[in-house]
């Protein structure tokens, strides 16, 4: 009788054991920081407060996904190359460029001659924006306005061409999961 409890008490110990020990190594891994989360979007993600309306601007097409950049005062090498690859970028969607609008915002006395040849969609930016996009980066928006992903201007041809590729990659899997715009 003594054996069979000693018995049932090692199966309880056992049993215990096996559902209790995975859960405590996986709070013990986190807590720890050996696990690294597996990371797939290229861009820079913003923080969820950012969006028109916290940076004091009008939608410029609400309702659909937008890359946007901000053109500088005046338009050098880099902003045609910029220019370039946004129009690329948004040419290589395919089927889901209905779904984005490529968008250009600029402020008063910007070089509207370097926009000539595209058709981007225009807007004045507002002087919170202009302060977060200060380096000539690009930045994909959420049909609700909240900026999602920063990519910034790289100094090379090829690491700009690489760099739209990365915003592409990116837009390709958020349209695939979005159920908006």
């Amino acid at each position: 009788m003594e054996l069979a409890r000693k018995n049932n008490s090692r199966v309880l110990l056992v049993l215990a054991l096996v559902f209790i020990a995975p859960v405590v190594l996986a709070k013990l891994f986190l807590a720890m920081h050996w696990y690294q989360t597996g990371v797939t979007n290229k861009g820079q993600l913003l923080p969820d407060s950012m969006t028109y309306q916290s940076l004091k601007m009008k939608n410029p097409a609400p309702h659909h996904w937008q890359v946007i950049y901000m053109m500088p005062d005046e338009c050098t090498q880099k902003c045609q190359q910029q220019l370039f690859v946004l129009n690329q970028s948004y040419l290589a969607l395919g089927k889901d460029k209905n779904r984005v609008t490529p968008v250009v915002l600029h402020q008063q006395g910007t070089d509207a001659l370097a926009m000539s040849q595209y058709k981007f969609t225009q807007a004045v930016a507002s002087k919170m924006i202009v302060k977060q996009m200060d380096r000539q980066q690009m930045i994909v928006v959420d049909p609700l306005g909240k900026l999602v992903t920063r990519y910034d201007l790289m100094p090379s041809k090829n690491e700009q061409v690489m760099q739209g590729r990365a915003l592409l990659n990116d837009l390709h899997k958020m349209l695939k999961l979005s159920r908006v715009g």
